[in-house]
């Protein structure tokens, strides 16, 4: 039974490798872990409040006093730093963002975008779209026309 906790660990700490290591050479296996890394990362809050749980529910039922154990919570430890590091990096895109805006179009780049949108601009995550990062909701003003003809050239009548 302890090595269903270890293997637990060692899977959880994978899954957070992928997601602060970003690889391209690694020939056909590049898209599974794109995909592990990507939903790690999107998921970095749920996997550590998701862990904290397991390893809570694992002392209450399972004890504390095996070999297994500190194993496994040396790997979780492991885990919840790196997804916390990848937690600061991405609340840091932000600013990098609007660095490299003010770098590339100048400091006065949001004077230049007329008041109406300026005001929709945000520089911030607040915490619900971070702790519901799949719940996506387009804003009222945004219409999506369906079957839209973009242009007729390239046809063959």
């Amino acid at each position: 039974m302890d090595g269903f906790f270890v293997v637990v660990a060692c899977i959880s700490l994978l899954c957070a490798i992928t997601a602060v290591l970003r690889v391209r050479a690694i020939g056909w296996a590049v898209w599974l872990w794109f995909f592990v890394g990507w939903i790690t990362g999107e998921l970095a809050i749920w996997c550590i409040g998701l862990q904290v749980v397991f390893v809570a529910a694992w002392v209450l039922i399972a004890g504390t006093d095996t070999a297994g154990f500190s194993w496994g919570l040396s790997l979780f430890l492991a885990t919840w730093v790196l997804l916390a590091v990848f937690l600061r990096d991405a609340f840091d895109a932000g600013a990098t963002f609007s660095r490299s805006l003010r770098m590339t179009l100048g400091v006065d780049f949001l004077e230049q975008i007329p008041l109406s949108r300026r005001a929709k601009i945000t520089t911030q995550v607040h915490s619900k779209e971070w702790q519901w990062p799949f719940r996506f909701k387009r804003p009222a003003d945004v219409h999506c026309p369906r079957y839209a003809r973009f242009t007729g050239l390239g046809r063959r009548g």
